[in-house]
Order: C-alpha cells, then sequence, then structure tokens
C-alpha cells in the first residue's frame, strides 16, 4: 500500500523516516518528532518535543515511542532533554539490556563513540584513532548473554566492542 498525508504544521522534514511496528516517525527541521499510526490508512499520535530548534540528523525510539532519542548536528536529547553537545553528530543507535535500560551510542565525526545508559544516566566515551573514518555503527546483543555491542565497518575489518572499549571475542573479523 502507499500513503499519502500532510506533515502535521506542514513542517518540513529533516531526515529519513524512522519505522518500528505499526508506527512511522518524522523527523523535522524545526527539532520535533512526529508519530503517525499505520493501519489501514495512516494518522497523526503526536508530537515528541524536545529543547532543540536545529534540524534533526537522526533519531531513534522503541517501538511504543516512549522512549526516544534524536540528535541535531552537535547535541543528543533522550525523550526530548539534551544529555550532551559534541562535535559533529554521525550516527545514533539505541537498544534495551536485559536490565530494561536503554543503551544509545552516538558517534561523532572525530571517531569518537559516547555510551549513555538511561537508568544510571552514565555517560562512556570509547576514541578511536583510524585511517577510515566510521560511518555508521549497529548495537545488538551478538552473543545472547544480555551484554550489548557496537558494530562497525574499520578499514577491511568487521569491529565489534563492548560497552567499555573491549573488541568481543573473535573480532575484529577480516574478510580473507
Amino acid at each position: 500500500e502507499i500513503f499519502s498525508i500532510n506533515i502535521f504544521g506542514n513542517e518540513e522534514v529533516s531526515s529519513s523516516l524512522i519505522y518500528s511496528g505499526n508506527s512511522v516517525i518524522v523527523p523535522t527541521k524545526s527539532g520535533k518528532l512526529h508519530q503517525y499510526s499505520v493501519d489501514d490508512s495512516m494518522y497523526y499520535v503526536k508530537t515528541l518535543t524536545s529543547s532543540s530548534n536545529s534540524p534533526v540528523v537522526k533519531a531513534s525510539f522503541n517501538n511504543l515511542a516512549s522512549y526516544y532519542t534524536l540528535a541535531t548536528d552537535t547535541k543528543f536529547f533522550e525523550n526530548g532533554n539534551e544529555i550532551f553537545s559534541t562535535a559533529k553528530i554521525k550516527d545514533i543507535v539505541l537498544s534495551q539490556s536485559p536490565t530494561g535500560a536503554f543503551i544509545s551510542a552516538v558517534l561523532t565525526n572525530d571517531n569518537k563513540i559516547y555510551f549513555i545508559n538511561s537508568l544510571i544516566r552514565k555517560l562512556d566515551e570509547v576514541s578511536f584513532v583510524l585511517h577510515d573514518s566510521i560511518s555508521s555503527l549497529s548495537l545488538g546483543d551478538l552473543k545472547n548473554d544480555g551484554e550489548n555491542y557496537i558494530v562497525f565497518s574499520r578499514d577491511k575489518n568487521l569491529e565489534a566492542i563492548s560497552m567499555t572499549g573491549a573488541s568481543a571475542d573473535n573480532f575484529p573479523f577480516a574478510d580473507p
């Protein structure tokens, strides 16, 4: 099916739409995230706001949109509240731990990865000295042990690191 809607408030879309289950989140240039539900038709549900009025460049949310993160060029927000500002943000990813904590990873242009745990509000930083820059991140439980790992490509290797920056077992992986 193809749906066509008017964006709430006639705002401009700032980055790719985010799909999860029957929800669609629309990031806008005014710093808002508009949530829509998709069933037999598509309808507006609510606006997720932040204290930013800068364009949203990346966003992530859980399947109920009860927890969300967003990034502008230089600021990271959790449920609308600014957590920190840094060099240009390239990517953000979100996962949930077995304890219920949401774990965010924020990648900056200078190859720093910041980890944020929603329950303890801890901000950790891991830096990499690389010839090539990291372009994007993935986040997940690689070993089904409840621990989240960051996965990214570096040169011709596939890297996986823990939330403390230690390499996961059998990583880096080099394609022969």
